[in-house]
């Protein structure tokens, strides 16, 4: 049970949250800090966080009992499976699933969920990722290949390093377009001032990234987008198009400046189509239609700006 709530203030935007809680005598030390935060007793945003995240002005910190904390299960999600092969699966990611642990990082977990519908994936690939040869954001829905054996995870880590994945998304934007179709070339690096990456020139530090896009529809002050990365980069895609002036629609982490009509929990943003060779040499084309919270929202711009028809 939640014992108390408080919003981070202005004075400490871009500190880490275990230095925060420090300096606003939340903790007595750091250490004791960053301990209450791995045990989950100090949520951000309602989320179970690592102590080293950078607070943002107004994000929402949560006080929870030490009993309450421990007490809570662990959340197994349960995965819909798209395709079913020896050596892989095909699934569908729901929004607010992480995909694999890591220091301080609490489910639900896409790898619990895994493991639990095939025992063997525990084994293969990296221990803390079972079977995970790429990854979708926690708030981003679609299309991931899961390896089941050694010999699929052998074969998809290195066509994802050869770039010969086709990956597609979905992505709702603000603003509008100037071109239908567009490419975006700039390195991707973390940001030095917010908790976040950054898109750069050619000419700074930072990964080498291509995102490409095509308008598909046009509203007023919105346009749905399909898009396709050539690299894979953390936070690419909502990274480059909050670089060109269009945000994804929902993304608190790369938000539109301005205040938007349209209202959405999580990022429009969905991997929707994923194209391979597998390891038994077939071509495959996997198609993820949107979920129903973004189906929505895309129904209502429709139906709010359709054009009347003539007499």
């Amino acid at each position: 049970m939640a014992t108390d709530e408080q919003h981070i203030e202005g004075w400490g935007s871009g500190q880490r949250l275990d230095v925060y809680l420090f300096k606003a005598g939340l903790a007595t030390s750091r250490s004791k800090a960053r301990a209450a935060v791995d045990a989950g007793e100090i949520l951000l945003d309602h989320k179970r966080v690592t102590p080293h995240v950078l607070v943002r002005d107004g994000q929402t910190l949560t006080f929870v009992a030490p009993d309450a904390a421990a007490e809570k299960p662990v959340e197994v999600p349960t995965i819909h499976v798209v395709h079913e092969s020896k050596d892989y699966f095909v699934v569908e990611k729901p929004a607010g699933v992480v995909v694999h642990g890591g220091p301080g990082v609490i489910g639900p977990l896409l790898t619990d969920g895994l493991v639990a519908l095939d025992p063997k994936i525990a084994k293969v690939g990296e221990k803390e990722r079972p079977g995970i040869v790429h990854r979708l954001d926690r708030d981003v829905s679609g299309l991931l290949v899961v390896a089941r054996t050694a010999r699929g995870y052998t074969h998809f880590t290195e066509l994802f390093a050869a770039q010969k994945v086709k990956k597609i998304y979905t992505a709702l934007v603000h603003g509008k377009p100037t071109d239908d179709v567009g490419e975006i070339h700039l390195k991707i690096g973390r940001s030095t001032r917010h908790a976040r990456m950054a898109a750069r020139p050619e000419s700074q530090e930072g990964k080498a990234a291509t995102t490409l896009f095509e308008v598909r529809e046009r509203f007023p002050n919105a346009a749905l987008l399909e898009v396709e990365i050539k690299t894979g980069r953390t936070h690419q895609i909502r990274a480059h198009l909050f670089a060109i002036g269009h945000p994804v629609v929902g993304d608190t982490l790369y938000p539109m400046k301005k205040k938007s009509s349209i209202v959405l929990p999580r990022p429009f943003l969905h991997a929707a189509s994923l194209s391979f060779t597998d390891p038994e040499g077939m071509e495959r084309i996997f198609e993820s239609p949107l979920p129903p919270e973004l189906a929505s929202v895309l129904a209502a711009l429709r139906a709010k700006h359709r054009k009347p028809s003539r007499p």
